[in-house]
């Protein structure tokens, strides 16, 4: 019975213990310990997106520890992990000593029903960057990564990629070039015949000449190149398999001219930046795939010339606000070409040169033009009837060429004064009169010694009347004169003496 008894008071005496033990652990204050209210992190400047540059360390007594920010400056610099606190590059373009020598943030570290804050402070250390002083050339891939590996952010030169070391092609890739973020000079990707991806081009920025990329027979688009964003010169595309060139997405500024030109396979410029203005020349020659040019609909200005060359426009609406080309326009051979009706705009140019279009039907849309401050050449097109809308000019700044036409006549230049180069009129096999010169007073003639002419009408093969020549030569002081081949073929003399028919 007595044991019974010990047993008895045993029991109730572990049963307490353990009630007590469990009453202390409801109680236990929750707490969170931080090695200090303040993270200070030092590291060079230029980290990489994504790459960990430090840690919050904390314990807790109970439970587990979330992180988050409460806010940063600069915004969106780095990112927390929520579960273990580690400190990681969100964009790595703001960790820049020049812009940011330091990056701060507060985070707040929760248990429950229990936070505390803690301050965050980066360091930015500046680090010289490495620059590669001179213009390079790379012609094979040993080349190219060797001069990789060094790590360049920066070439102030130009560089050219172009393989043809000993005629034994190797390059496939430009991968050892990512550290690059900065041309100076012209960069020319041309003839390489392996190079299937630029990628490694990546992470240049800008450009401070121009863009060439000519003839790489197995690179079919340039997405490497979607970082760039200014080029200070002319972009220059041409040759090669390209489909695309939608990797120039972020080009916001171009200096110079904009080219394409013999891109046999081009069906896409869709994601191609819409400017504005060009602040050189606009040539679109030679794309006989690509049928959508709607990148152009915003332009406005071409501060040179637009030279548009066997596309596959049937009108020229997309450029409908266009307004300005300070140089010439060159529409040619362009076989779905029928009208120019947008250019109704357009009162000035450089020049003026229309050939080739098969089934061009009229030229109206420049009946706005007054002013002509070069050549004007019209030549082949093989169901333009007349250059009516033209009948505005007084004056030609260069040469008047005239070729190959179904021109009955050539009234439309009626109004026409002064030509300041030479004169050539040849091979209209139906014009019949020379009535549309009749006001014409005065030509420059012979600008070099390759021509051997001022005034020169032939092959024209029912041509027999040129009395619109007569007040012209009434008082000829020129040279070179040629008139042949024609149905009638009147001397200087004759014309002088007012014989202009037969």
């Amino acid at each position: 019975m007595k044991k019974l008894l010990e047993i008895f008071t045993l029991l109730i005496f572990i049963i307490n213990f353990s009630c007590s033990k469990d009453e202390n652990k409801d109680n236990i204050q929750e707490q969170i310990t931080i090695e200090s209210s303040n993270l200070n992190i030092t590291i060079s400047e230029n980290p990489i997106s994504g790459e960990i540059i430090g840690q919050i360390q904390a314990t807790t007594n109970v439970g587990q520890i979330s992180y988050s920010l409460v806010s940063q400056s600069p915004n969106g610099a780095f990112s927390i992990n929520s579960e273990n606190g580690e400190i990681t590059v969100l964009d790595e373009t703001l960790f820049n000593y020049e812009s940011n020598p330091e990056i701060t943030g507060t985070v707040k570290l929760t248990n429950s029903n229990v936070s505390k804050e803690i301050l965050i402070t980066i360091t930015l250390t500046d680090v010289e960057i490495e620059i590669f002083n001179g213009s390079l050339f790379l012609s094979s891939q040993e080349e190219l990564n060797h001069f990789g590996s060094q790590n360049y952010k920066e070439i102030h030169g130009s560089l050219r990629i172009h393989d043809f070391q000993d005629s034994e092609f190797n390059m496939t890739n430009v991968d050892a070039l990512n550290s690059i973020t900065l041309i100076t000079g012209t960069l020319d990707i041309s003839g390489n015949k392996l190079l299937n991806n630029i990628d490694g081009l990546k992470g240049i920025k800008s450009i401070g000449k121009s863009l060439y990329i000519d003839s790489n027979d197995k690179l079919n688009n340039i997405d490497g190149l979607d970082g760039i964003e200014n080029i200070d010169e002319d972009l220059n595309i041409s040759g090669g398999i390209l489909i695309n060139i939608n990797g120039l997405v972020n080009l916001n500024y171009l200096g110079g001219d904009l080219v394409l030109r013999f891109l046999p396979n081009l069906t896409d410029i869709s994601l191609f930046p819409k400017f504005t203005e060009i602040n050189g020349s606009l040539v679109l020659s030679n794309l006989p795939e690509l049928n959508n040019y709607d990148t152009f609909n915003q332009l406005s200005l071409v501060k040179y010339n637009l030279i548009l060359e066997n596309t596959n426009l049937s009108d020229l609406n997309v450029f409908e606000n266009l307004t300005y080309v300070g140089g010439g326009l060159g529409i040619g051979e362009n076989k779905k070409l029928i009208n120019v009706n947008a250019l109704s705009k357009i009162n000035q140019l450089g020049g003026l040169t229309i050939s080739k279009n098969p089934i061009l039907e009229n030229i109206d849309g420049l009946s706005n033009l007054t002013t002509l401050n070069g050549d004007l050449a019209i030549s082949s097109n093989s169901i333009l009837p007349n250059m009516n809308a033209l009948n505005k000019l007084t004056a030609i700044g260069g040469h008047l060429y005239i070729f190959n036409t179904v021109f009955q006549n050539i009234n439309a230049l009626s109004n026409l004064q002064s030509v300041a180069g030479v004169i050539k009129i040849d091979d209209n096999s139906i014009l019949e009169n020379l009535d549309g010169l009749n006001k014409l007073e005065t030509i420059v003639g012979i600008t070099s010694e390759y021509e051997d002419y001022h005034f020169s009408i032939g092959g024209n093969s029912i041509l027999n009347d040129f009395c619109g020549l007569t007040n012209f030569f009434e008082n000829f002081p020129y040279s070179h004169y040629s008139i042949y081949g024609n149905a009638y073929n009147p001397t200087k003399e004759d014309l002088m003496n007012g014989i202009c028919t037969e």
